[in-house]
């Protein structure tokens, strides 16, 4: 999966768009441990299990579309995780 940029965002035009990812570890160093610890947390608790449980709520939500959501999530807690 290709990683999001956050081009919406205030960034120098003359260097690389910072990830989602980035600017969410950025954001990560400005809170109290406790806050990055509650967040982080928070991440870690939406299981796979989880999002199925939420996606097979939503009406005519396919399988293949709930797969995917899934997989998005998947990524990005990984993503989260590993950088923050």
């Amino acid at each position: 999966m290709t990683k999001g940029t956050a081009w919406r965002f205030e960034h120098d035009p003359d260097t690389t768009l910072p990830t989602l990812v980035d600017l969410t570890k950025r954001a990560f160093g400005l809170v109290r441990p406790d806050v990055r610890r509650h967040w982080l947390h928070a991440v870690e608790s939406v299981t796979d299990q989880r999002v199925t449980q939420i996606t097979d709520r939503v009406p005519g939500m396919s399988e293949v579309v709930s797969a995917f959501v899934g997989q998005v999530v998947a990524v990005n807690r990984r993503r989260l995780l590993d950088v923050c």
